[in-house]
């Protein structure tokens, strides 16, 4: 079907619905040559549309392709003779089936899909819970939400960790943390290796798919910290179509029990910081997203803590630049998350040799106020998982304990520090 095109608009990444026709607008240089790929359902190449080098601003490449539908549309970019998914996308088509060994026949080929975004919000506002009320709770959502009780597509969905929110509320719970829910590739697809140039090609066979030795290189990726499309929920995380909707009905869900949602989000080290500020300010405001775990080392924290679309949401960063703690703010969002108390906090609890040395030396730049609040938070939260009396016997003994950590954070060297655990 040949279709009309015209200029389109530079100023939104990705697909745009409009009154007559599909706006799509990407990365690409005025010297590329790029090209817009139309699949039927079956994932088969059904056209391509021409993205013409005149409708390009800087390195962004805009058109308007009149007549197209928005609806059931799946696409990708061909740019100098390379397939790319948008990286833009809010839904991703390929992935619908977790760990779908299938995918292997049209070699895991994903790409951008329109979804419908209307949804009709229940909760006035967000809870802003205040730092020293917070307990978080951390949870992958398959892992969570497989045993609960339901059956068939409902297991490992948003729809089944909704329906545990009431457990989480029992537990004192006030900020669930997501870990990665954007559109991952869980399965570990195996490299394929160019040959040499003086190697002719096909003349070394190749592997027969579905090998036992295929089967073994598939390996999955449970937890998602990995490159992903990040404005997109993962297909696999709904058990209906409209997998937008579902995330959006258990992040209303928490805030009509006055409990946050934050996001983790993982980018690795050559992504655009452009696109991580973006896709932070589209979680913010199109699902209602109350604050973002980030992780990774190049990202903007800088420009994310200062961006006024960001402003209410809990930035948790392993360093926080200390110009960004001068600023003033009303709304205290800045958070420093890492694993040295984390894990330090476990061994403690769980009796798997933690000391309160370690625990005072990883909370060293913190208040006395702080340690007590997290521990007793920590203590708590976990309540649930002992039985009562070692509860009573444990809190006895962190009580004790717990008069010398403002002792040992005050000791300025590290001699002093094991002196005087010794001697308490």
């Amino acid at each position: 079907m040949n279709y009309t095109v015209t200029e389109g608009n530079y100023l939104r990444f990705g697909l745009q619905s409009v009154k007559d026709g599909v706006i799509f607008t990407f990365a690409g240089e005025k010297e590329d040559v790029c090209e817009v790929i139309l699949y039927d359902r079956s994932l088969k190449v059904a056209g391509r549309v021409e993205a013409p080098a005149a409708f390009c601003r800087g390195a962004v490449r805009s058109v308007y392709i009149h007549g197209l539908k928005a609806d059931h549309l799946l696409y990708n970019y061909e740019i100098n003779g390379e397939t790319v998914p948008d990286p833009y996308a809010s839904k991703i088509a390929g992935r619908e089936k977790w760990d779908d060994a299938r995918r292997a026949e049209c070699d895991f080929l994903v790409c951008g899909s329109f979804e419908e975004k209307e949804y009709e919000w229940q909760s006035a506002c967000c809870p802003e819970i205040p730092k020293n009320e917070m307990v978080m709770y951390k949870l992958h959502v398959r892992g969570f939400s497989m045993d609960s009780g339901k059956k068939g597509k409902m297991r490992g969905t948003f729809a089944a960790v909704e329906e545990r929110i009431p457990y989480l509320k029992a537990l004192g719970v006030t900020t669930v943390e997501l870990m990665p829910v954007y559109e991952f590739e869980e399965i570990e697809i195996p490299k394929k290796q160019k040959l040499p140039g003086y190697i002719p090609q096909g003349s070394i066979p190749e592997k027969e798919a579905g090998s036992g030795t295929d089967k073994e290189k598939l390996k999955v990726n449970y937890w998602g910290y990995t490159k992903g499309f990040y404005f997109a929920p993962k297909a696999s995380y709904g058990c209906s179509k409209n997998v937008t909707r579902e995330l959006k009905h258990l992040i209303d869900a928490l805030h009509q029990n006055q409990m946050e949602c934050v996001m983790e989000m993982y980018f690795e080290q050559e992504e655009n910081q452009n696109l991580i500020l973006d896709a932070l300010r589209y979680w913010a405001t199109e699902f209602r997203v109350d604050g973002f775990h980030l992780i990774g080392e190049n990202v903007p924290i800088t420009a994310i803590a200062q961006d006024l679309y960001l402003r209410r949401s809990k930035i948790f960063y392993q360093y926080i630049p200390e110009q960004l703690w001068k600023e003033k703010e009303h709304y205290p969002h800045l958070f420093v998350y890492n694993d040295e108390y984390l894990y330090t906090g476990r061994k403690l609890l769980n009796h798997q040799g933690g000391s309160f040395l370690s625990l005072a030396i990883s909370r060293r730049n913190r208040t006395k106020q702080s340690v007590l609040s997290i521990l007793w938070q920590t203590i708590m939260a976990l309540r649930w998982q002992i039985f009562f009396p070692i509860v009573r016997n444990t809190m006895r003994q962190t009580a004790k304990k717990i008069q010398t950590v403002q002792i040992i954070i005050s000791a300025s060297t590290v001699a002093q520090r094991v002196k005087l655990q010794e001697s308490m």
